[in-house]
């Protein structure tokens, strides 16, 4: 539609961003608020080195971040995770005014305590410290809520679901291009309507089209409502690899997922836990249900801190109701519902669960669930 050349040095980087901004809402004929135009004009930096830490910070925690196709083994996530902290460290270093990167080292520390370094609440703390300097900066800034998600979503903020909605939702409120990624997630975890989560994925790829930590939960989010094959697709465009092996399994494609889920354990690359789980899952829809239950306790052991502990805990409900035991699938899926995964449709729809599903204990579950679920979907929906 148009192009246009820019001479310009590295140092007057405000001054290009400033002007393709400009030139670009000019072309396109674009009709702008006045609040929309003080977002173009806003400049949460003039130091250009302060602004390249940034910059560097946001690329390396992108690569810490993308799900289920995770930058290789352990200890390169936590290179790229301490290089992000180290980035923006030195981002408010040079700028101790720079609202905005205090507010993505406050998301960044919350990784740690979430992620990386779960047994650790020091990274709490100081999550907490930096973004309560960037509220003092700046109380309007966005991306503080995004952050204060991560803290609402999690063991260390009670897994206050409503709550981390309403952050998240309140990060859009102040900037349209902040707060889809949580949103979407928060939804999915939910259960709420399947256009409702799907959606705000969809528009934080319209923000980031190549952002692949958006590209790997829209994946994501396709299996959380049941669309496998849609999730399968898109694994392969976005990634040209086969997968997720989560959908994979939910295909019967056993023979697909299995190796890609035991190369992963073996080079110990992403979440291992939630793939040690997975591997049960498998073991025991081949009928090897004394190999799976073998596993459980030790994973269980490890990843009771995990960030992942309800995903890694519904793998092994599912174990045990595939192998007819009733009274473990339930007590797991209440600590499921319990520790941010509340989704009251994807336990009814789920058919590994149908072998226990006119269970007493069961149907006494999903009858406790469900006004639960409703008050979400009233306040959210």
């Amino acid at each position: 539609m148009w192009a246009e050349s820019f001479d310009m040095k590295q140092s007057d980087i405000f001054t290009i961003q400033d002007r393709l901004s400009k030139e670009i809402a000019t072309r396109l004929k674009f009709k702008l608020s006045p609040t929309q135009v003080a977002r173009l004009d806003k400049r949460y930096t003039t130091n250009a080195e302060a602004y390249e830490y940034f910059v560097k910070g946001k690329a390396n925690f992108e690569r810490v971040n993308t799900i289920g196709d995770r930058p290789g083994p352990i200890e390169i996530i936590a290179y790229h995770m301490n290089a992000t902290i180290a980035s923006f460290k030195k981002a408010v270093e040079l700028d101790p005014k720079y609202a905005l990167a205090y507010a993505h080292l406050g998301t960044a520390y919350m990784s740690m305590a979430n992620h990386s370094d779960p047994d650790n609440s020091v990274w709490v703390g100081l999550a907490q410290e930096a973004l309560s300097k960037a509220e003092s900066l700046d109380p309007q800034l966005a991306e503080i809520h995004a952050a204060r998600f991560e803290f609402y979503f999690s063991k260390y903020g009670s897994w206050d679901l409503a709550q981390a909605a309403r952050e998240a939702r309140q990060a859009l409120a102040l900037n349209p291009s902040v707060g889809h990624f949580s949103l979407g997630t928060i939804y999915d975890h939910l259960g709420l309507d399947e256009e409702t989560g799907l959606r705000e994925f969809q528009r934080e790829l319209d923000v980031d089209p190549t952002n692949t930590s958006s590209q790997s939960r829209l994946i994501m989010s396709y299996y959380f409502y049941g669309r496998f094959d849609d999730a399968i697709e898109l694994q392969r465009r976005f990634f040209g690899t086969t997968g997720p092996d989560y959908s994979l399994v939910r295909k019967g494609r056993l023979d697909e997922a299995q190796p890609l889920i035991e190369e992963a354990i073996k080079k110990n690359s992403g979440d291992i836990l939630s793939r040690r789980a997975r591997l049960a899952l498998v073991m025991s829809l081949r009928g090897k249900f004394k190999e799976a239950e073998a596993s459980i306790p030790p994973i269980l052991e490890q990843a009771r801190n995990n960030r992942s502990y309800h995903h890694i805990l519904y793998d092994i409900a599912c174990v045990y109701a595939l192998n007819d035991k009733t009274a473990e699938a339930v007590k797991s899926l209440r600590t499921v519902a319990d520790t941010g995964m509340p989704n009251y449709p994807l336990f009814a729809r789920d058919r590994y669960f149908d072998r226990i599903r006119q269970e007493p204990a069961f149907v006494q579950f999903m009858n406790e669930l469900k006004p639960r679920w409703e008050g979400y979907r009233r306040e959210f929906e």
